[in-house]
């Protein structure tokens, strides 16, 4: 009976312990990720690795991500000189360390090469998130932050257009007016890498302020994005710590600061609801006022109406500068601004990249 007890509990562990190897049996193979020949998108081969310990096959398939594919339409992400030396498994989070030509790629072939690895490498159990380190410093992103860990939704590859390729967006942001009791809309015309979310893209955006000087910051500039999540039309997001405080020297109202940023995401993404969460808690009154346990739709009321005469003027205004070399605007025949604000700004930039 003892012998039978023993059997049973092996057969037990067996079956229930977690591993590459079980994985690679069952399934039959992964993806391997590659690139076209011309390096715009990702692709991907099937490939049935021969390793059985964890260690054996993430080094298999780090191996592989180097090497040519079989088809000519296809080619390795990775740059010849950029090496990885090495690799940590700790807890399902993976790090890999890389030498520092790493940090010679552009950013077509940098975001193209760790989606590629990132995506080969989280089909294995014994791997849920990967991390990069360039000669033992974690990577950081276009504006000097930790890019941390990442998995397969990080990369967001639209309908086959390729992971690098760059949206276009007209943003309507929302920042407070003077007054600080009311928001005012802002234009800013943003081209941002398709791996990086639209809804983050809007509250990174709204971190950095307006350019008008007519209005005013909302949050402080230490805030971070700790996580969007995105269904159907309502969205959560979870701000660090910060969000909670008001901006010393400022005026801004909670509600004025917490509305700039549910309509900004309503307008912008075309969401119905937000949800807003500070270090994953929503139990919390925001700055003592709102609390955030329930959801918050688009409130129109507290935007500022335009006045259309001094709009006007304001453009011409614009138009001048822009013709001088100064600083130009693009007028929104939609904006909801007030009689003392500048016109909405339209402003291009990079949003995801290096360059």
């Amino acid at each position: 009976m003892k012998k039978i007890i023993c059997l049973l509990i092996a057969a037990f562990i067996a079956i229930c312990l977690p591993g590459c190897e079980e994985s690679a049996s069952e399934k039959g193979g992964y993806q391997v990720y590659y690139t076209n020949k011309d390096g715009t998108k990702l692709t991907h081969e099937g490939y049935t690795p021969k390793g059985q310990s964890d260690n054996e096959l993430i080094k298999e398939l780090i191996d592989r991500i180097a090497t040519s594919p079989s088809s000519s339409e296809q080619k390795s992400a990775k740059p010849e000189n950029v090496v990885c030396t090495g690799f940590v498994l700790d807890n399902k989070l993976l790090t890999l360390e890389f030498n520092s030509a790493y940090k010679e790629m552009d950013n077509i072939s940098e975001v193209l090469f760790r989606a590629a690895a990132v995506k080969t490498l989280v089909q294995l159990p014994c791997v849920d998130k990967v991390a990069f380190n360039i000669e033992g410093n974690p990577l950081r992103d276009y504006v000097d932050q930790p890019v941390g860990a990442m998995t397969a939704d990080t990369f967001i590859d639209n309908q086959g257009q390729g992971i690098n390729s760059y949206q276009y967006a007209s943003l309507p942001l929302y920042f407070a007016d003077s007054s600080g009791q009311k928001i005012m809309k802002e234009m800013r015309n943003v081209h941002y890498s398709s791996n990086t979310a639209l809804e983050r893209v809007v509250l990174e955006q709204l971190i950095k302020g307006p350019v008008n000087s007519r209005l005013q910051a909302v949050m402080p500039a230490d805030t971070k994005v700790l996580s969007v999540t995105v269904k159907g039309t309502s969205c959560t997001v979870n701000f660090s710590g910060s969000f909670n405080k008001g901006i010393d020297g400022k005026n801004v109202q909670p509600d004025a600061a917490l509305y700039s940023v549910v309509n900004s995401l309503c307008d912008s993404c075309n969401l119905t609801e937000v949800n807003i969460q500070i270090d994953g808690e929503s139990q919390i009154t925001y700055r003592d006022t709102i609390s955030l346990e329930n959801g918050f739709g688009r409130n129109k009321d507290i935007i500022v109406v335009a006045d259309t005469s001094q709009k006007a003027e304001d453009t011409a205004a614009d138009d001048t500068a822009a013709d001088t070399g100064g600083s130009s605007t693009v007028p929104d025949p939609q904006a909801e601004t007030s009689v003392s604000a500048d016109p909405s700004v339209g402003i291009d930039k990079i949003q995801g990249g290096k360059n």
